[in-house]
């Protein structure tokens, strides 16, 4: 068995002297619009009101920030969790990783057997992240990408603890 602080004290341990790399990856993933785990920045909006300075143009922003990361964090809750854990697919990018090859209905059928038993404290190791990623957001969402390279190496962790199990 495994347990959260555990997890994240071997990422932490694993990003020591890559950080970087992994924030450049993140970065780089997040601009291009590949295939990032649990992260979507994008959002295009326009301002409708009508500002007359800027004190009351930066309160529109940051409005716009936070209830855009409140419907992020409410769709990635109820919507993510029932296609990703609820759907078993929480572990599919990892498993079709080590072996490209491998039949996409096997992928799902393992990443299925590897979850059994295990959604709850994946739900609550997902939760245990969500003051970082609320204090991401306060920045317009840049901060998210510094801690984005944490929560996907807390990600692997778990998924090389549970396929040991396995």
């Amino acid at each position: 068995m495994w347990t959260r602080s555990e997890l994240k004290e071997n990422a932490k341990g694993k990003l020591k002297g890559f950080y970087w790399q992994a924030f450049l990856v993140s970065f780089i993933l997040v601009i291009t619009g590949g295939s990032h785990n649990r992260l979507d920045l994008g959002s295009s909006g326009s301002s409708t009101g009508t500002t007359s300075g800027g004190s009351e143009f930066a309160l529109e922003i940051a409005l716009f920030a936070v209830v855009g990361f409140l419907i992020f964090l409410a769709l990635r809750i109820f919507l993510g969790y029932i296609l990703e854990v609820g759907g078993r697919k929480y572990f599919i990018q990892y498993i079709l990783a080590e072996d490209p090859g491998l039949d996409h209905n096997r992928a799902l059928n393992l990443s299925r057997e590897m979850t059994a038993g295990q959604k709850l404290d994946i739900f609550i190791l997902d939760l245990s992240f969500l003051g970082w990623f609320f204090l991401g957001a306060l920045f317009f969402g840049i901060g998210i990408l510094f801690v984005q390279p944490y929560y996907d190496a807390t990600n692997a962790e778990l998924y090389q603890k549970v396929k040991a199990r396995a």
